[in-house]
């Protein structure tokens, strides 16, 4: 698309084609707008979602579990289904406010532009915190790195950091790289977090099926190293977050993955003088909508949500309001409201409780504690076994008993990682077993996976490799790999 494409004026600009901005749009184009317009800064739709090629994606949005790859594209098909344009590659850089709304854009397929439209949705996401934000002294040679990048690294450019790590955070992005790179057959030497925070799930899959070494209260007080990372000292904090140094220690290592949260990108909003939310995002009512009429926001820019579920349904919220606000439409936003007052996580956050009972080493004699991930109660369940007789007390509903009867005698998990192309671009495939497997067969998968190379043109949901190990679960693609047109000369 040029500068020529564009119309005169919209109904609907979305800033961000993340997951709340795809969401936005095409909640918007099914409410009845049909002058929308994506404004990307990425050359492609989905944000992140690309390089997380985990799983867990999509059970709120679709009933189904998907990575990343997969959520985004679901999304970007509902999109690409409707009349919205699309304009990649190109950034807001300026936002005014009239009555009616102009947009500055620049890009290599539009320029430099301005868009006039009746309604915008802010959908920009976030950003990482960086060690230099933390304040965290020493050296900064190579090995440094957030827990995003390194992600971004392995996931989509084929490149393993490093082979000893420290991973700063216990969040949610944390603990997946850490199973991430343990997969890939480096070594996590720890895990360090203030405080018990993320999804129990995550917890359960990523650190205790690894027997990952995690320490709550700790942080790191100095990076060590010239030219590459040598090691960090750590040390324990008390309650107003103050270190004990006389309680650190030096940990050795090359590579230290920050993971020690987000920041919404405001700046459009901010530079305009309107002021901040207390979560440090943009401040919405309970329709997302703004203090200015005709702006709303949606997904991290407003706050950093837990799951890219509830990132997506804020943005059908948004380009609900959005709508109704265009059509003026004396429609009052009852489907949305209630689903804001109903809307769960797709899992629990952890307690300081279940940390205790996660990760004590004492086992119980006759019992074992299991926690339920099938969904938010995330149920305590104490399984016992006498005599081959396997009883439960603590499931709330049958789902939660079958979960634990199979996670206690036969524990399976769906495999994700990466298979190579054999091109420059992109090196990297993502893959997943269409069925979970017994976990005791996760390395034998991920080594398949990492000797197996493809060529395309291969589409989302093929088959790589059938009946992988004699498991009975084929790996299948997660994304797409088109044979690229040739250049034509000029």
């Amino acid at each position: 698309m040029t500068s020529r494409d564009l119309i005169e004026l919209y109904d609907l600009v979305v800033v961000g084609g993340g997951p709340a901005g795809m969401a936005a749009a095409a909640e918007a184009w099914k409410a009845g707008l049909k002058r929308i317009l994506i404004a990307e800064r990425n050359g492609f739709l989905g944000g992140v979602l690309p390089q997380c090629i985990h799983d867990g994606f999509g059970i709120a949005e679709f009933q189904e579990s998907m990575t990343g790859p997969e959520y985004a594209q679901r999304w970007k098909e509902l999109v690409e289904k409707s009349g919205i344009q699309i304009l990649t590659d190109t950034t807001v850089i300026k936002m005014e406010t009239d009555g009616l709304h102009t947009l500055t854009l620049t890009g290599s397929a539009a320029g430099i532009c301005k868009v006039r439209t009746k309604s915008v949705v802010l959908s920009t996401g976030c950003r990482e915190r960086t060690i230099g934000q933390l304040h965290i002294p020493g050296s900064r040679p190579a090995g440094i790195y957030t827990a995003g990048a390194a992600q971004y690294m392995m996931n989509c450019q084929n490149y393993l950091p490093g082979k000893s790590f420290v991973v700063l955070g216990s969040g949610d992005i944390g603990l997946i790289m850490a199973r991430r790179v343990t997969l890939e057959g480096a070594k996590v030497n720890m895990i360090l977090g203030e405080q018990a925070s993320g999804l129990l799930r995550n917890y359960i899959q990523c650190v205790q099926d690894f027997e990952i070494p995690i320490r709550f209260g700790y942080t790191v007080l100095r990076t060590h190293g010239y030219k590459r990372l040598k090691g960090v000292t750590i040390a324990p904090t008390n309650k107003s977050g103050e270190p004990d140094i006389k309680r650190s220690q030096y940990v050795p290592c090359d590579t230290l993955l920050v993971a020690a949260g987000l920041i919404p990108e405001t700046e459009l909003w901010s530079s305009q003088g309107f002021p901040l939310g207390q979560a440090g995002g943009i401040p919405v009512n309970a329709f997302m909508q703004t203090e200015k009429d005709g702006v709303f926001a949606c997904g991290n820019v407003v706050k950093i949500y837990d799951t890219v579920d509830e990132v997506s349904h804020r943005g059908r919220q948004s380009g609900y309001a959005a709508a109704t606000w265009v059509l003026k439409s004396e429609k009052v936003f009852a489907k949305h409201q209630k689903e804001n007052e109903s809307y769960a996580l797709l899992g629990r956050r952890i307690t300081d409780d279940d940390i205790s009972a996660l990760f004590d080493r004492r086992e119980h004699m006759l019992s074992k504690l299991i926690y339920c991930i099938k969904c938010p109660r995330g149920c305590k369940i104490e399984v016992a076994d006498e005599n081959g007789e396997v009883s439960l007390l603590g499931a709330a509903c049958k789902l939660g008993e079958e979960y634990a009867k199979s996670e206690y005698q036969a524990p399976v998990r769906v495999v994700t990682t990466t298979v190579t192309t054999g091109a420059a671009m992109p090196p990297l495939l993502p893959v997943r077993t269409d069925r979970p497997i017994p976990r005791a067969d996760i390395p034998k998968i991920v080594d398949i996976c990492r000797k197996t190379c493809v060529a395309a043109p291969i589409q989302m949901g093929d088959v790589i490799v059938r009946n992988a190990g004699g498991t009975e679960a084929n790996i299948i693609a997660t994304g797409c790999l088109n044979i690229k047109p040739p250049l034509s000369s000029r």
